[in-house]
C-alpha cells in the first residue's frame, strides 16, 4: 500500500468497507486545497474593499448610512459562511462520492449535511442583505432626482424580498418532516423522510438568484443610459465604476452550471468544492461590486493630491527665469505667456496659500481662491515689463469705463521714474481694455464650463 494514501482510507480498507473495484489512489484524490484558498482569497479581498468603503464614509463623507450597515451584516454572514465551507471541505464533503459513502463515518456524514443546511441558509441571507445594501445606496442618491428610478428601486426591493422568502422555504422545508439532514439513499433512516432532490432545490435557488442579480444590476445600466449630456468616453469610465455586477452575473451562471453537474453526475460530490468556492465568490463579488461606487471619493481625493504634487513639481522648474530670460516678479511667478492657464492657477494658489483643485476636476461654479493683486494683473494680461509696479486693489478698481480714463488710472499708479515709449503706451491701453472685459465677465460662465457643471450635477450622486 502506497505511503501517499491517507490514514482514514487505509483504516476503511483494513476494515473491509471499500469495494475491491475502487482503487485507493482514486479515493485519495482531492481538490480541497485550491477550493479553500479560493474561498479565503475572495473573503480577504472583499474585507479590504469594505474597510476602504467604511474609511471613506467615516473620514471623507458623513456618518455611515443604512447601506453600510447592511453591507456590514453581509460581511459578517459571509465570514460565517466561509468558516462553514472550510469545515465542510475538511470533513470530506468535496471528495469523490465513493469516499463519502465508504470512508467517512456515518456520524460525520450527518454532521456535514446539517452544516451544509446551515451554510446555505446563511449564504442566501448574505446575498439578500448585500442586494438590499446596493438598493439602499442607489435609493439614497436617486430619490428626489427621478420619480421613475425611485419607483424602479421600490419595485426591485419588493421583488428581491418575494424571491428571498421561497428560497429560504425551499431550504427549510426540503424534507418532511422538517430536518437539517439531507439523507443519501444508502443512509440508515432515509425511509423516514420525504425529501426533494438536493440538485432540484439548489438549481431553483440558483436560477432565482440569477434573476435577482439581473434586476439589481440593471439599475446602474439605466442610470448611465439616462445621462444624455455625458460623452461616450465618460459613460465608459462611469460604467467601470458601476458595472462590476457583470462579473457577479457571470458567477451566478457558473454556479447554476455546477449545481446541475453536481446533481446529475454519478460522482456528484466531486463538484461540491468548486461549488462552494463559486458561492463564496458570488457573495464577495456582489459586496465588492456594490462597494465600488462608494470608493469614488477616495480615488478622486488621490487623483487631486497627485495632481497638486505634479503641478508643484512642474512649477518648481521655473524658479529663476522664464524661457525668454526675463526676471520674474516678487511673487515668484514669471509672467511667461507660454505657461498654461492651469499652471498659472496652480502657481497662484501656491503663492497665496489657497487650496486649488486640479483643473480637470474643478467646478466652474465654485468660487476660486483670490490671488495677490500682482498675480491678478499678470493673469489678466499685464506684461512682465510692468512686474515691479506697485498696484493696489483700490487703483485696480478705479479703472475707468473709457480708454482715456483707463490710461490715466494706469499712469496714476505707475512709479514717477517710469518712462514708456508710444509702443508701450499703446500696449498698456490694450491691456486695460482686456482687463476691463475680464473684470466685467468675471462671473459669467463660459459655454464649455456650463456644460461641465451640468454634467457634474448628473454625477454628483456618486460622491455623496
Amino acid at each position: 500500500m502506497s505511503s501517499d494514501i491517507p490514514a482514514d482510507i487505509k483504516t476503511a480498507f483494513e476494515q473491509g468497507r471499500i469495494p475491491s473495484d475502487i482503487s485507493l489512489a482514486f479515493l485519495a484524490e482531492s481538490k480541497d486545497y485550491s477550493a479553500i484558498v479560493g474561498i479565503w482569497f475572495v473573503v480577504a479581498l472583499a474585507t479590504v474593499i469594505f474597510a476602504l468603503r467604511l474609511l471613506v464614509r467615516l473620514v471623507l463623507r458623513p456618518a455611515p448610512g443604512l447601506d453600510d450597515l447592511l453591507a456590514l451584516g453581509t460581511l459578517l454572514c459571509y465570514i460565517a459562511f466561509a468558516v462553514l465551507c472550510h469545515i465542510l471541505i475538511n470533513l470530506g464533503s468535496a471528495r469523490h462520492f465513493a469516499y463519502i459513502q465508504y470512508v467517512v463515518p456515518l456520524y460525520l456524514v450527518e454532521r456535514t449535511e446539517v452544516l451544509d443546511f446551515a451554510a446555505h441558509l446563511i449564504y442566501t441571507t448574505a446575498l439578500y442583505l448585500c442586494r438590499l445594501s446596493g438598493l439602499s445606496f442607489y435609493s439614497s442618491r436617486i430619490i428626489g432626482r427621478s420619480t421613475a428610478f425611485t419607483w424602479t428601486i421600490r419595485i426591485v426591493t419588493v421583488f428581491l424580498t418575494l424571491a428571498y422568502i421561497p428560497q429560504m422555504l425551499l431550504i427549510l422545508l426540503h424534507c418532511i418532516p422538517v430536518t437539517g439532514l439531507w439523507p443519501y439513499s444508502w443512509q440508515p433512516g432515509v425511509e423516514n423522510y420525504t425529501c426533494l432532490q438536493w440538485g432540484t432545490v439548489y438549481a431553483t435557488n440558483s436560477a432565482v438568484s440569477l434573476v435577482s442579480d439581473l434586476a439589481l444590476f440593471s439599475i446602474p445600466v439605466a442610470i448611465i443610459a439616462s445621462l444624455k449630456r455625458l460623452s461616450d468616453s465618460k459613460k465608459v469610465k462611469l460604467g467601470a465604476v458601476l458595472m462590476p455586477g457583470v462579473a457577479v452575473i457571470a458567477i451566478s451562471i457558473a454556479r447554476l452550471v455546477l449545481v446541475i453537474q453536481g446533481q446529475w453526475q454519478p460522482d456528484e460530490s466531486w463538484y461540491y468544492g468548486p461549488l462552494l468556492a463559486i458561492e463564496s465568490a458570488e457573495i464577495g463579488s456582489t459586496l465588492i461590486a456594490l462597494s465600488a461606487p462608494a470608493l469614488h471619493p477616495l480615488f478622486r481625493s488621490w487623483k487631486r493630491r497627485a495632481g497638486r504634487r505634479l503641478s508643484l513639481a512642474r512649477s518648481s522648474r521655473y524658479g529663476s527665469k522664464d524661457s525668454a530670460g526675463a526676471v520674474g516678479n516678487a511673487d515668484g511667478y514669471y509672467g511667461n505667456a507660454g505657461r498654461s492657464t492651469a499652471a498659472r492657477r496652480w502657481w497662484s494658489s501656491i503663492m497665496t496659500g489657497a487650496r486649488a483643485d486640479d483643473s480637470d476636476d474643478e467646478d466652474s461654479s465654485a468660487p476660486r481662491s483670490q490671488p495677490s493683486p500682482r498675480m491678478v494683473r499678470v493673469n489678466e494680461g499685464w506684461s512682465h515689463t510692468y512686474g515691479d509696479r506697485q498696484l493696489d486693489e483700490k487703483a485696480i478698481g478705479q479703472a475707468a469705463s473709457t480708454e482715456d480714463d483707463e490710461v490715466a488710472s494706469a499712469d496714476a499708479v505707475a512709479p514717477a521714474s517710469a518712462s514708456y515709449s508710444p509702443k508701450q503706451t499703446a500696449h498698456t491701453k490694450m491691456d486695460h481694455v482686456s482687463d476691463q472685459t475680464t473684470l466685467q465677465d468675471e462671473n459669467t460662465p463660459r459655454s464649455g464650463s456650463f456644460e461641465k457643471q451640468r454634467t457634474r450635477e448628473d454625477l454628483s450622486w456618486l460622491s455623496d
